[in-house]
C-alpha cells in the first residue's frame, strides 16, 4: 500500500527524538476511527509518548481538554495541544490516510488543524494527506501541492483493502448474505466503483 511505503521511507529518516512520524489511518468499518477526537488525538498521543517530560508541561492542559475521558475536546483545543508539542521537535511528519471516509463536518475538523499547525509550524511539519477524490477536501487544500495516482494503478490494492474489509463484516455479523455466490459479486462491484487516490501534501519536501 501507498500509505504503508510513505511511513517505511519517513521512519527511516527520523530519531523518535528530535524528528518524528505520526500516522493515522481512517477505517470506514470501524466510525469510532472517523471521529475528530480519534483521529486528532492518536496523533497527539504519538507525538506526546516519545516525550514524557512533556506530560508534566501539559498537564493542566490535557486535564482539562479531556477530563479523565469523560469530556472529548473540541478542534480548536486538540489543535493547540498539538501546536504546543510540537515544539519539542525540529521536525515532525504527519500522515493522515482516508479523510474521505469521514463526515463533512470531521473533515473540516481535520483540515483546519492541519492547517493551522502548518501555517504555525512551516519549518517544523510536514503533512501528507490521502483520500479519494473529494470536492470539498481539495478546495480545502487547494493552496498546497498535490497529486493524482489514476484508478489503474491503485486497482490492485483497492481490491485487497475490499475483500478483507467485505470478509470481514460478514464474519462479525455486520454483513449478512443469504446466496454466497454474492459475495465475490460485491466485492467486484466496491472494486470496480472505486475511484482514483488524490494525494495532497503540505510541506511534505
Amino acid at each position: 500500500m501507498i500509505r504503508s511505503n510513505v511511513i517505511n521511507f519517513l521512519s527511516s529518516k527520523v530519531d523518535n527524538k528530535s524528528s518524528i512520524v505520526a500516522f493515522y489511518y481512517c477505517t470506514f468499518s470501524d466510525v469510532v476511527t472517523l471521529q475528530t477526537v480519534s483521529i486528532l488525538g492518536t496523533i497527539l498521543k504519538q507525538l506526546l509518548l516519545p516525550k514524557s517530560s512533556l506530560l508534566d508541561t501539559l498537564h493542566s492542559e490535557l486535564s482539562s481538554a479531556f477530563q479523565s475521558g469523560s469530556r472529548t475536546p473540541d478542534r480548536v483545543e486538540l489543535a493547540n495541544l498539538l501546536n504546543s508539542v510540537l515544539k519539542a521537535y525540529s521536525e515532525i511528519y504527519v500522515i493522515i490516510d482516508g479523510v474521505d471516509e469521514c463526515e463533512k463536518n470531521v473533515q473540516n475538523d481535520i483540515l483546519y488543524a492541519i492547517e493551522d499547525m502548518i501555517e504555525l509550524n512551516q519549518r517544523t511539519v510536514k503533512v501528507w494527506i490521502s483520500s479519494r477524490e473529494d470536492t470539498d477536501i481539495m478546495n480545502g487544500l487547494r493552496k498546497y501541492p498535490s497529486m493524482h495516482i489514476a484508478e489503474t494503478k491503485v486497482t490492485g490494492d483497492i481490491a485487497n483493502y475490499v475483500q478483507v474489509a467485505v470478509k470481514s463484516k460478514l464474519q462479525s455479523g455486520e454483513l449478512f448474505i443469504r446466496d454466497q455466490t454474492l459475495e465475490e459479486e460485491i466485492i467486484s462491484t466496491l472494486t470496480t466503483k472505486s475511484q482514483g487516490m488524490y494525494v495532497s501534501c503540505g510541506y511534505l519536501n
